[in-house]
């Protein structure tokens, strides 16, 4: 009994490493429509974006994504690869926010702020401070 009941947790155990591993993989090798796809819907979901929002939205993450796969494929240093991701970036904000109302902006800054933390964590009081 003991056995039957390891081996069924050992499978379900499996199972979850597979699909989390299915998962990044997927993403990483998503095309740039389907990045745009996915981003766009996510969006329309947290912000309410009407239709003339969700195309022009779709657009902007489209030429992003796009742009994107194009400097992992370019010859550049280091600093250069850096500097164009920062360009690049900077433009998809701009960009982004001629599109939302300042509502809509708001809350998608502070969501962004929120994912930032969830993945880098919370530093406070660990030595990261701002000394003055």
């Amino acid at each position: 009994m003991r056995t039957i009941v390891l081996m069924l947790c050992l499978a379900l155990l499996g199972g979850t490493i597979n699909t989390a591993l299915a998962q990044q993989h997927s993403k990483k090798d998503a095309t740039p429509e389907e990045h745009a796809t996915k981003k766009t819907a996510k969006l329309t979901e947290t912000l309410s974006l009407n239709a003339e929002q969700q195309e022009r939205v779709y657009s902007i993450v489209l030429d992003h994504a796009q742009k994107k796969e194009a400097l992992k494929n370019a010859k550049l240093t280091e600093d250069e690869r850096r500097d164009a991701k920062k360009e690049l970036y900077a433009s998809f904000e701009a960009q982004l926010k001629g599109v939302l109302t300042a509502d809509q902006y708001q809350k998608y800054s502070a969501k962004k702020e929120e994912m930032k933390k969830e993945k880098h964590g919370d530093h406070k009081g660990h030595g990261h401070e701002n000394k003055k």
